[in-house]
Formats: C-alpha cells, sequence, structure tokens
C-alpha cells in the first residue's frame, strides 16, 4: 500500500505522482536512506506539484516518514495508526453518503489518512468486491453491499487506527 499524500504542518496533502515514483524507487534501491529516498521523491514530483516557497523541507519530512512506512524503517510512530480508506460505488446516493460519513468521523476525531473514492467496475472487482457500496480501510473490506451505520464505521476506524 503505497500512500498518495504526506503530512505537512499537520496537514494531509494530496501529491500527483506519489505513487508512481515511490513504486519507482522501490524497484531499483528499497534500501536508500531514507532522507536520500524524500530528495529523489521530491526532485520527481516536485514538477508536477505545488509546493510553497519555504515549505520544502517540511515536504521532505513529509516524504521521509512515507518512505519509512513504506520500507518498513525508521520511527515506528511514523507507521502506526496510518489510515487508507477506500470507498468503492459508483457514485450512487449510499456510496456518496457513506464517503461523506467517513471524512466526517475523522474530521471529529482529528485523524489523517489516505482516502479514495473508487467508481470503475474493473477496480472495484479488483478489490474483491461485487457489491456496493464497500468501505476498505488498511487493505480489509469492512463492509460491501450495505450502506453500515455511523457507529460500525466509527468502530472499524478505530480499530484499524491502532
Amino acid at each position: 500500500m503505497i500512500p498518495s499524500s504526506i503530512v505537512v504542518r499537520g496537514k494531509r496533502i494530496g501529491i500527483i505522482g506519489l505513487e508512481a515514483a515511490i513504486a519507482n524507487l522501490l524497484a531499483s534501491n528499497k534500501d536508500l536512506d531514507p532522507r536520500k529516498a524524500a530528495e529523489r521523491i521530491f526532485e520527481t514530483i516536485r514538477g508536477k506539484n505545488y509546493i510553497p516557497t519555504g515549505l520544502e523541507d517540511e515536504y521532505l519530512s513529509g516524504l521521509e516518514a512515507v518512505w519509512c512506512k513504506v520500507t518498513g524503517k525508521g520511527d515506528k510512530q511514523d507507521i502506526d495508526g496510518f489510515l487508507d480508506i477506500k470507498i468503492l460505488g459508483p457514485g450512487c446516493v449510499s456510496c456518496n453518503r457513506l464517503e461523506e460519513m467517513v471524512r466526517d468521523i475523522l474530521d471529529k476525531w482529528g485523524l489523517e489518512a489516505d482516502i479514495t473514492h473508487i467508481h470503475e467496475l474493473d477496480e472495484i472487482w479488483r478489490h474483491g468486491v461485487t457489491k456496493t457500496p464497500a468501505l476498505i480501510i488498511n487493505d480489509k473490506v469492512m463492509s460491501q453491499g450495505r450502506l453500515p451505520t455511523l457507529a460500525q464505521v466509527e468502530s472499524w476506524i478505530r480499530d484499524q487506527q491502532k
């Protein structure tokens, strides 16, 4: 699971091309020092993303944390608690409501997560899901074919965050 965003000043920032940059670097050198890896990734994504002047070091730190998470290196605190949430569905009322519930819960608790809403049927099926709406948290299918209750979604997010 390769994230598509980093944390900068406590905010999760989506980065265009991050997944591809990390995958390419992993293929060539998985044992790279985290800071060097962050610098290489930064150079790859820089042209496709707006990076405010003066925040380059903070972006590098965010990239370094992501590299540590992906490779299993670095401080365990950077790795634990990461949430990768996928909402699967064509964009129907129930699918959109599920995404809204997830975002409300994350806002309420001040949690960070990569959230992806997958609309394409082929991609939905690749996740082993045949009924929508579906919710996947950290690669675990939590529900499919029905809209879970708010309490259920809260419980699943809390359990997966630990």
